[in-house]
């Protein structure tokens, strides 16, 4: 269950009927905020609703997965502090124009490519897994977490895969499974 969402102007309470939410602010640092306001560390909030529009999202304290397949908003997404982003579906971040993570953004449970097309900023943790996240540049002091298995030379390992610019002096942390 989905416990609130709120804007800077009122909290709105997720229902099953509520179908998408469009997102029309495009203003720097400004967006829709989606608060799951857990009060477990460990509790997620699973948002299944349709981001659509053009408009910036973000994702303040708590644990959020994103599963809708449909999402399709443009706009940047701001992940904050103490704050964790779970990707569920490779397209759940929609055509998003460019990802700010200052707490944790998981991208280990898609089955495809995550993709942003603009700029990537990591202070926080983003975890990639064994799967790939692509995006146009990429500044970074935060921490990348990726993952292999342990079979021999053919090992598929998680890759960030930057098209244009990289800058930053942050760590790798690579995990290794069996």
């Amino acid at each position: 269950g989905w416990e609130a969402l709120a804007s800077t102007a009122a909290v709105l309470k997720y229902s099953s009927k509520l179908d998408a939410i469009n997102l029309t602010n495009e203003h720097e640092n400004r967006g829709f905020i989606i608060n799951p306001n857990n009060d477990e560390s460990n509790k997620e909030s699973v948002l299944t609703v349709k981001l659509t529009g053009k408009g910036n999202v973000i994702f303040g304290e708590g644990k959020v997965k994103l599963v809708s397949p449909g999402n399709d908003y443009t706009g940047k997404t701001q992940v904050i502090s103490n704050s964790h982003l779970v990707i569920g579906k490779g397209s759940s971040l929609g055509y998003t124009t460019g990802l700010k993570n200052e707490g944790t953004v998981d991208a280990s449970e898609v089955e495809n490519v995550v993709l942003v097309n603009g700029e990537t900023s990591n202070s926080g943790l983003l975890i990639i897994g064994q799967n790939t996240f692509t995006t146009t540049t990429y500044n970074g002091n935060g921490t990348i977490q990726v993952s292999t298995l342990l079979k021999g030379e053919d090992s598929e390992t998680g890759k960030l895969v930057v098209t244009e610019k990289a800058t930053g002096e942050g760590k790798v942390k690579v995990v290794v499974r069996e």
